[in-house]
């Protein structure tokens, strides 16, 4: 990863789909910006398009037309080999935790880098690393049925770093935590995201959460993503 890129630019990016009622639906509008490294957030409501951004973000959908580079390397759309190389780039968080239930915590951590031919001792080493930064020892043997819900998705963090990307995606990684447990969760992984340099993107509606724990906020409002300015915070 070089440091001297931004995290993403999105060159000219649009994004539509076609409804057979409305007809051609424009989600996202030529967006042309770059986002940085550090703990970001990209905010707005249902709908807007959110989870269409992130998708193309992480190499999960291509935009209709224009570009995006992630640390300086344009990401590969149309070249499905590449492409899944590419993708091994990007860490992702999901508001469901998406963890496999008859696999310990320890061992779904470790499963991505298992399933790249890391040892399973060495993967299951370096999950337990990231499982203790994230407050989760006494836990690696239990199953996500044994876990609540801040827990399992304190896991769903440590697999996201533990995978070894070079940025990590959350797509509304709190949207099913109460207050407590989601503001836990979100100190944890902003603290992580610090200390390993790992740049996060969380998308998000909570506006409270992201104004108190993220560097940068995005919005997305009818198509474009505009930077929320904050005194004495730069854009």
């Amino acid at each position: 990863m070089n440091s001297n890129y931004a995290t993403y630019r999105l060159n000219n990016v649009w994004k539509h789909f076609r409804h057979p009622e409305q007809g051609e639906l424009e989600v996202l509008k030529g967006i042309s910006l770059e986002i940085p490294g550090g703990f970001s957030a990209i905010l707005g409501p249902s709908g807007e398009g959110k989870s269409t951004l992130m998708h193309i973000l992480a190499a999960l959908d291509e935009p209709s037309h224009g570009s995006v580079d992630l640390h300086g390397c344009r990401i590969p759309f149309g070249y499905n080999g590449a492409l899944r190389a590419f993708r091994r780039q990007v860490g992702l968080v999901f508001q469901d935790h998406n963890l496999i239930s008859h696999m310990t915590a320890v061992d779904n951590v470790a499963f991505p880098l298992i399933s790249r031919g890391v040892s399973r001792k060495d993967a299951r080493a370096q999950a337990s690393r990231y499982m203790s930064a994230l407050g989760l020892d006494g836990h690696f043997k239990h199953h996500p049925g044994q876990l609540s819900g801040g827990q399992k998705q304190r896991v769903g963090i440590a697999r996201a770093f533990a995978s070894q990307t070079s940025v990590i995606l959350a797509d509304e990684p709190t949207g099913n935590l109460d207050h407590k447990s989601a503001a836990g969760v979100m100190e944890a992984f902003r603290d992580l995201a610090g200390q390993t340099k790992t740049p996060v993107i969380v998308v998000t509606h909570n506006e409270q959460m992201a104004e108190r724990y993220c560097d940068r906020l995005w919005e997305l409002r009818s198509g474009q993503l505009h930077a929320v300015h904050r005194p004495g915070i730069g854009m």
